[in-house]
This record gives structure tokens, sequence and C-alpha cells, in this order.
């Protein structure tokens, strides 16, 4: 027998975005109602650049990362009253995996 657990997210939990340093290690987290996206072009602590090592094409992640949340944003709006809607939207995740001791 296999068991699965879904791990799912309402739209209106979701509050922030977290972004860690791939150098220094730092984290930062940005609430979603109020994103400034010049928060996120470079490590407020090592001042690495975000973004910059990223294919030219997607090199303005920071718009990215506003355009992402302005759509959440958006589909929150649109799915507030599921009667309206006619469907409730949730985010699915994947559970966390944890090595064996």
């Amino acid at each position: 027998m296999t068991k699965r657990n879904r791990i799912s997210i309402d739209l209106s939990d979701l509050i922030g975005l977290n972004f860690e340093c791939s150098k220094c290690g730092t984290s930062v987290t940005v609430p979603i109602a109020s994103l400034d996206v010049r928060m996120i072009e470079q490590c407020p602590n090592c001042k690495q650049g975000w973004g910059a090592q990223i294919h030219k094409a997607l090199s303005p992640t920071p718009n990215h990362v506003r355009s992402v949340v302005d759509g959440l944003q958006a589909l929150k709006q649109a799915t507030s009253d599921k009667n309206a809607a006619g469907f409730t939207l949730t985010l699915e995740v994947a559970p966390s995996v944890t090595a064996p001791d």
C-alpha cells in the first residue's frame, strides 16, 4: 500500500517570498503585499548580484519575481469568491524529503 501526503497552500496564505544568498547564506523574506523589487537585486549582506548569473534573457530576475507576485495576487482576487469563480485554487507543493538517520 502506498501512502501519499499532499500539501496545498491557499493563495491567501502566501505572505512572503524568501531569498537565500548562494554566496553567504543570508536569508531575506520580502512581504508579498509590499514587494519592492529593489530589495532583491542583490544580497543585503555581501552585495552579490541576484540574477546576474542567469542567462541574459532572464537577467531582470526582480522583474520576473514581480510578475509572479502580480499574477498570484490577480489569481487570489479572481478566485476569492469561489461561487463566482466556480472553483477554489490552491498551490500544491512537494513534501520535504528527509534523509534517513
